[in-house]
């Protein structure tokens, strides 16, 4: 995501500069964004009016700290990690040295060609209103909703790490398969969940560990994810009954989102996509 923020800033005009310890890779970004590449974190940091850290979610914290001293008084100091436990505490901490701290978790990936219709979670760090209307000003397009810590990493517990952690155990079965066969005889269904494994699996496999690794509510939800599983089985030796039972506790509570009763229609809208 750091590439894409470059981008987007430089091509706003904003004079740009990056840094990154895979040096070629950065070199190859600042070409491409037209961003002027610098040595270290604190030369990049120097006198910006914004400095934006994207780097692993282990990293975040040792970085916040590292340039803050450097940068100036009123500057924001911005980070953009999907688990925020450790990372809005490292900012409440940089705050001392009078930088602005801004806590976002963009809710799209590096393709995004805009901001259009696009989610950007504000985390209050120090004051989560004058923080959201910093975001609503730097980020003029996206939908900005702001979602305390704790509030944030349990939601990403489940939206990021149960779902990633779903969709690893299905390709590892499917890796075993002939794939070329399934999806000859695969209906809606099969090919929807088939594309979204296949584009877990495209991630960065560092990211995707320090999801599961990093937000300390994770643990709780793949420990429900494999009960449920494990009770799923032991409904298979049971008679028919027993689903319906499932099937009507399980529609009364996801009854309850307005999209549930769109459900279908858009699984096949998802289908037929991509079909084309």
């Amino acid at each position: 995501m750091g590439a894409w923020f470059a981008r987007y800033f430089s091509s706003r005009g904003f004079p740009t500069a990056i840094t990154d310890v895979r040096g070629e890779e950065a070199r190859e970004v600042a070409s491409a964004v037209g961003a002027e590449l610098k040595g270290t974190n604190i030369g990049a940091a120097g006198d910006a009016d914004l400095v934006l850290i994207s780097v692993p979610i282990p990293s975040v914290g040792k970085v916040v700290s590292e340039v803050a001293p450097h940068m100036r008084e009123g500057a924001v100091l911005a980070e953009v990690s999907s688990v925020k436990e450790t990372t809005v505490r490292a900012l409440r901490e940089a705050a001392a040295f009078g930088v602005k701290p801004l806590s976002i978790h963009p809710l799209f990936g590096p393709a995004a060609e805009s901001l259009k219709g696009k989610t950007i979670v504000v985390v209050p760090v120090i004051d989560g209103d004058a923080e959201a209307g910093l975001a609503e000003r730097l980020f003029e397009g996206a939908e900005i909703v702001v979602s305390e810590q704790e509030e944030h990493d349990r939601a990403m517990a489940v939206v990021l790490g149960l779902t990633h952690f779903m969709n690893l155990a299905f390709a590892r079965v499917l890796s075993e398969a002939d794939i070329a066969s399934l999806k000859r005889l695969a209906g809606t269904t099969f090919t929807v969940q088939l594309a979204v494994a296949e584009a877990v699996v495209s991630e960065e496999p560092g990211l995707v560990a320090s999801l599961l690794r990093e937000n300390r509510h994770t643990s709780e939800y793949l420990d429900r994810f494999t009960a449920a599983a494990e009770m799923l089985r032991n409904l298979m030796t049971e008679g028919p009954e027993a689903f319906e039972g499932l099937y009507e506790s399980l529609r009364a509570s996801l009854g309850e989102d307005p999209d549930y009763h769109k459900a279908d229609e858009r699984r096949y809208r998802a289908f037929e996509a991509l079909m084309d």
